[in-house]
């Protein structure tokens, strides 16, 4: 009986398997490529189920009918699989719509030639009846549009092998599992259909294909599906790059070895107001004549004549290669930078014009202050004070501003080895003969003024410093100077009458921490704000730029700071025994600036 014939239970096994798969994939549905994996079963079910009940039938009158459905399942399953490659691995945005219609053309062809085969034989000829293994088989002869189907078959998986290759040869651990088993369950189903078509071996009257659905089908269901292939699809990463491409304000243009665009995102659309296909193909040097000489890598600013005027640009310059590091063109990101350019030039005009007016003007305020002082009489002499110190004060904070302008400029040359002790002493010393006292802590070791500066003059001396007070490390030592100088003289100042000043450096595994800490009454709030925030405001800023310059000095050195204020003893009354409104609160006690500088910093 066909029906204990192995080659039906073979068919049968198939068909019932590729149900099976289809069914647990379609819990997925919503993963790349799911749903095609799932047409690409019913496809397959279709062909082995039909070809199971063919074996059942001898009657040649009936038998071709089954013919229909095995050919219509033939047509479904190499389609299916090719799109679903394209999805799986994101790439299914190059196949149009008129594409997608396209690639059924031949399918839904064989399906009509196959019905209309008795007009043109061009299907098959000589249709006979043949029994192998217990089974009612057919043999014929294969007419030239059988061929040309299967031709278009093997194209198509072949096309998916190629897509498949190339994530094998981008070398992507984390689908190379995926890409391979795709790869291997498409093998024997090839080779099963062109045995039979060449037909080689002693049966040539069995098609092997619909036969291996049940091994392939098991196989993708216990090796992809229950392993992460629907969980981690290469589509997301690749048309995730598209989407962050396409979505980037920035506009990117990729060129090939050439020099000639070959794709750009939607910004560089509205940037070079061109549409995209208007661009793909031509020369860089179109667009910018500064890339006439050939393309490096690198970064220039340009402007670009736009409808709304000219627009300035700062273009990145990047090398494209592939995983042989072979160069395979350039990536360009315009950055506009027209607004920061202005107000850069803004600044610096507002800036030079109120320094120089504030300078000339303060110094005839001063004179003239100073004159009254002397010339008028008690109790008008104080308001002539209060002028001379105000306008000092306005003239310390332009000097101030000239300082950060000067200092805050990224330094030409690369970072230098920095002595941490070369660097306080002379900022110590400046406090010498003040009331200010000084303790210094490096490496563990903690000194009083007089015995750091001595140490510290020994070094200079004789070069000799004892290892165990001093902490290098590689930085720019004029912006480190400045930082620091702003650091002692912030606690000086709000120290109180005799401050107590401790500086202490600590080297971390990458870092080197700097601290000073005051005993003054602690930072206020509305000085600290600003400074926690990133902004000023009208109600909330600070006094003065000193500790701007910390903060900025400290981010171009490629740190951070953190200001702390410190609490000192619990009070509970005012010195008379009454209990005031701060009890069970900690008096301030001074106020820490923390700074956390690279160990080797990197040319800014």
């Amino acid at each position: 009986m066909a029906a204990m014939s192995p080659v039906f239970g073979l068919a049968l096994l198939s068909g019932i398997t590729s149900i099976v798969c289809g069914i647990l994939v379609s819990r997925r549905w919503h993963k790349p490529g799911a749903d095609w994996f799932v047409v690409c079963a019913v496809g397959a079910s279709c062909w082995s189920l039909a070809y199971a009940a063919s074996m059942l039938v001898s009657d040649l009158s009936i038998r071709w009918l089954f013919e229909i459905p095995v050919w219509i399942g033939h047509g479904i399953v190499p389609v299916a699989f090719f799109v679903f490659v394209l999805c799986y691995t994101g790439r299914v945005e190059s196949l149009s719509a008129v594409h997608h219609l396209l690639l059924w053309t031949i399918p839904l062809l064989t399906v009509v030639v196959v019905l209309t085969n008795d007009v043109h034989h061009l299907m098959w000829t000589d249709f006979q009846f043949e029994r192998v293994a217990g089974a009612a088989t057919v043999y014929y002869d294969k007419g030239p549009w059988l061929y040309a189907h299967k031709l278009y078959s093997y194209t198509l998986v072949g096309a998916a092998a190629v897509v498949l290759g190339q994530m094998l040869a981008a070398r992507d651990s984390l689908y190379t599992v995926q890409a391979v088993v795709l790869v291997a369950v498409s093998v024997p189903l090839v080779a099963g259909s062109l045995i039979w078509l060449l037909e080689v071996g002693p049966y040539p009257q069995v098609t092997a294909t619909p036969l291996l659905f049940a091994p392939v089908f098991a196989v993708a269901t216990l090796v992809l599906f229950r392993s992460t292939l629907f969980d981690s699809a290469p589509a997301a990463r690749r048309i995730g790059k598209r989407r962050v491409i396409d979505d980037f304000d920035d506009s990117v243009v990729l060129l090939d070895d050439t020099d000639r665009i070959v794709d750009a995102n939607d910004a560089a659309e509205r940037t070079l107001e061109t549409e995209r296909t208007e661009l793909v193909g031509q020369s860089i040097d179109v667009i910018l004549s500064e890339t006439a000489a050939g393309v490096e890598p690198g970064r220039f600013t340009t402007q670009l004549e736009s409808t709304a005027g000219y627009r300035t640009y700062e273009i990145t310059i990047s090398r494209v290669s592939d995983g042989r590091e072979n160069a395979l063109g350039h990536s360009l990101v315009f950055h506009d930078i027209t607004a920061e350019t202005q107000r850069r030039q803004r600044l610096t005009v507002l800036n030079r014009v109120l320094r120089h007016n504030l300078r000339n003007d303060l110094n005839v305020v001063q004179s003239y202050a100073a004159q009254l002082e002397e010339s008028v009489d008690p109790p008008h002499d104080e308001l002539a004070s209060v002028i001379v110190e105000q306008s000092a004060e306005l003239a310390a904070l332009g000097e101030k501003a000239r300082r950060i302008e000067r200092t805050l400029d990224v330094p030409d040359g690369t970072p230098a080895r920095v002595s941490v002790a070369d660097v306080l002493a002379p900022i110590v010393e400046r406090y010498d003969e003040t009331d200010a006292t000084f303790t210094i802590e490096l490496g563990g070791r903690s000194l009083s003024q007089d015995a750091f500066l001595d140490a510290d003059g020994a070094h200079r001396h004789d070069g000799d410093i004892d290892t165990d007070i001093d902490i290098e490390f590689s930085t720019y030592r004029t912006i480190l100077e400045t930082v620091l100088e702003d650091a002692v003289e912030n606690a000086v100042v709000h120290g109180g009458d005799r401050p107590s000043v401790r500086i202490a450096a600590t080297l971390r595994d990458k870092s080197v921490e700097l601290t000073v800490t005051d005993d003054g009454p602690g930072l206020p709030e509305v000085e600290r704000t600003p400074l926690e925030t990133g902004t000023e405001t009208a109600l909330d800023h600070g006094s003065g730029l000193g500790l701007w310059l910390i903060s900025w000095g400290a981010s171009q050195l490629g740190g951070s700071v953190s200001f702390t204020c410190l609490e000192g003893a619990e009070s509970d009354d005012d010195g008379d025994g009454t209990e005031n409104d701060s009890e069970g609160r900690d008096e301030p006690a001074g106020t820490e600036v923390k700074l956390e500088l690279p160990l080797c910093l990197e040319r800014r």
